[in-house]
């Protein structure tokens, strides 16, 4: 390797450390093992290869990477024995060319025929139709051809990642292994962090023969500088699965990379923590790895999950809400995300992009997982977005018992029934020759939480009845934008010589300011199972509520909670759930001269205000009447007490200040799909400006597209 300068000028007490190769790069090693005697020394490589053999952070007053430059840490085994982690008071500059490393040099991979190391490890092949397993650290790994165990598991820190990605698992091949974690990257700047090069710490690709190893999960960077600048490339890429002999290698999954700049960040390069790619058919490719973000003056943070292609099979989860909430963003594209509690997250705004897909972990016989997104200002669900709950609520009986949850459709009773289908928004349909009572409906009509329960079992030992789907809770402060689909049907009964019954529709309950967007919501009940002597019955349709102070929702919502078809037979049909829609009133605007009666907003699920001026004189208000459409749901009497109050202190909400307006003799009357308010006492206002609120509670909204008045 090269060899080493340590000069020390006059009136320095730093030392300049330099390493300098006449060749370009190095091919051998120049190790450093002690932070000591350099300590607060500047440093300057230029090509040469730089090792680090050491655990123990390292202090510097400035550092120059020059071209063919790299600096790297050994690698690592089974422990974490050496990774990168330097201290830099000053200026820290990484010119094109050079490169910092940890690629490949976490938790090793598994020889055959074992799993590999660290505490996302990729499973080994036990047998000789698997492929290894990915390894996990910022998502789960990729699972190797024919594989049905688990992953490698995701773990460490989105804020302050501090581990190496997890190995990759050994093919069903001797000689063979998995390929190796990323490492473990740590700089803390105090001035200008600039990187024009390359900062890697990916994993590594698993290796292959007559069978394919898995490949090894990203490991970490983490960066915090007060200016951060430059082009280049900051990396934790998962490490591609093998792809040669007969059985494919899964994917590593991509690693975590937290950045924070306090003065100023202009950094333009790529920062990546992409999958790696499965090696081939019928393997995984691994999760994307995740990448948390403070700019300047930020209090809080960003959080990004996202691969530049739909290559992301397995699922990066969202498990502590401790760790995730507050965050200013949190943007998901071409990415899976699994949330694997019931707790409540709370963020600022959300963007779900082209390509991903949220889920929540599925549940058993108790309701365990289902998500709670409390998002103070937009979510955004775009075109190609999907939030994904099918099958995810209680799971379908198996023989012979009924489906598990509130609505559990009936197992059959011997071998001539069929199971029955699980009830949630209505009754599940009764398996073929089933003579009991179905179950019945549950879970609230207007605030509805529940799961979809499972469908019944068939009379038949490897059988069971559909899941049930899984449930959805939004409360959006702002604008909620649904262009993609969201989606909490049953799944349907399995089947052998008997039929099992279908999973339940689950919970869709969204509660915004605005709705906006042309997607689609559903929760149809899954159908009952058609094979073998005796069929399936279907199961019910979910439950969708919607509750928003302006509607433009054009998308499909009205019909989507459908009962799931009966197998055959006397099989029958699941009910169909319900829909339930709360619309604010629509902002509609009336021109008078010279006096204009303006309306200003929607206040509230059973609010409307509009503004009366007058410019001159005395007006009289004469036939005051609020046209209601889209109230084919509804009849006169669900419209109840309607008052005009006056709005004294123009808050645009009641409160001990108003006084009710001398408008009475309030009526309503409708007629299929619209109707109307009226007071029939007229009253004049003198010269002024004057705001007034229509109350009345609505009931009844259900199965509409959207009540508005004007």
């Amino acid at each position: 390797g090269a060899g080493t300068v340590l000069r020390q000028l006059p009136g320095e007490t730093a030392y300049r450390f330099s390493i300098i190769s006449v060749s370009t790069p190095a091919a051998q090693i120049t190790p450093i093992v002690e932070p000591n005697p350099i300590a607060g020394s500047t440093l300057t490589v230029e090509s040469a290869w730089l090792e680090v053999s050491t655990k123990s952070a390292f202090s510097w007053g400035s550092v120059l990477l020059k071209p063919g430059a790299l600096v790297a840490h050994s690698t690592n085994t089974t422990t974490k024995l050496a990774f990168i982690d330097w201290s830099v008071s000053g200026d820290f500059e990484i010119q094109a060319g050079a490169t910092i490393s940890a690629a490949a040099r976490g938790y090793q991979g598994g020889s055959y025929p074992s799993a590999g190391s660290g505490p996302g490890a990729g499973a080994g092949s036990d047998v000789g139709s698997e492929g290894g397993g990915g390894g996990g650290h910022g998502g789960y790994g990729g699972a190797g051809e024919n594989q049905s165990g688990t992953q490698g598991a995701a773990y460490d820190s989105w804020a302050d990642p501090s581990d190496f990605g997890s190995g990759g698992g050994s093919p069903y091949d001797g000689g063979q292994r998995g390929g190796h974690g990323g490492g473990l990257i740590r700089l803390t700047v105090g001035g200008s962090l600039t990187v024009g090069g390359l900062v890697d710490a990916g994993g590594g690709v698993g290796n292959g023969a007559s069978q394919s190893g898995g490949g090894g999960a990203g490991g970490s960077v983490k960066i915090s500088a007060a200016t951060l600048t430059g082009a280049g490339a900051l990396r934790a890429n998962g490490g591609a699965g093998q792809g040669v002999g007969t059985n494919m290698g899964g994917g590593g999954a991509g690693g975590r990379i937290a950045i924070s700049a306090s003065v100023a960040n202009t950094h333009s390069g790529e920062i990546a923590a992409e999958p790696g790619a499965k090696g081939g058919s019928g393997a995984a490719a691994g999760a994307a790895g995740t990448i948390w973000t403070r700019a300047p003056g930020q209090s809080d943070f960003n959080l990004t999950v996202k691969t530049s292609t739909t290559d992301a099979e397995s699922e990066t989860p969202f498990g502590d809400p401790a760790e995730l909430n507050g965050a200013d963003l949190v943007r998901v594209e071409n990415a899976r995300v699994l949330v694997t509690t019931k707790s409540a997250f709370n963020f600022d705004s959300v963007v779900l992009a082209a390509g991903a897909r949220v889920t929540h972990t599925t549940n058993t016989t108790t309701r365990q997982n289902y998500i709670d997104w409390v998002v103070a200002g937009d979510l955004d669900l775009q075109a190609g977005a999907t939030i994904y709950l099918d099958g995810r609520g209680y799971t379908g009986g198996t023989y012979p018992s009924a489906g598990n949850g509130p609505g559990g459709g009936a197992g059959s009773g011997g071998s001539t029934e069929g199971g029955g289908g699980g009830a949630h928004g209505g009754p599940g349909g009764k398996g073929d020759n089933q003579n009991g009572a179905t179950p019945a409906a549950n879970d609230q009509l207007l605030t509805p939480v529940e799961l979809g329960s499972g469908g019944g079992s068939p009379y038949d030992g490897g059988q069971k009845g559909g899941d049930g789907g899984g449930a959805l809770l939004l409360s959006v402060g702002g604008r909620l934008t649904i262009n993609g689909f969201i989606s909490a049907d049953g799944a349907m009964g399995k089947g052998g010589s008997q039929s099992g019954g279908g999973g339940a529709g689950g919970t869709i309950r969204l509660s915004a300011v605005t709705l906006d967007g042309s997607g689609a919501l559903r929760a149809n009940g899954a159908a009952g199972q058609s094979v073998g002597a005796n069929k399936g019955g279907g199961g019910a349709g979910g439950r969708i509520a919607a509750e928003a102070d302006y509607n433009n929702f054009s998308g499909t919502i009205s019909t989507a909670a459908a009962g799931g078809i009966g197998g055959g037979d006397t099989a029958l049909s699941g009910s169909t759930g319900t829909v339930f829609s709360a619309v604010g009133f629509s902002v509609h605007h009336i021109g008078h001269t010279p006096n204009a009666i303006n309306d200003l907003a929607a206040v509230g699920r059973s609010l409307y205000r509009f503004a009366v001026g007058v410019s001159s004189g005395g007006v009289r208000l004469t036939n005051i009447s609020f046209t209601l459409s889209n109230v084919s749901g509804i009849a006169a009497g669900d419209v109840s007490a309607p008052d005009l109050w006056e709005d004294r202190n123009h808050s645009g909400q009641l409160d001990a200040g108003d006084v009710l307006s001398p408008a009475t003799g309030a009526g309503v009357e409708i007629s299929g799909a619209n109707g109307r308010i009226f007071f029939t006492n007229d009253f004049t206002v003198a010269q002024g400006t004057y705001s007034y609120i229509l109350f009345s509670t609505i009931s009844n909204l259900a199965n509409g597209d959207g009540l508005r008045l004007s």
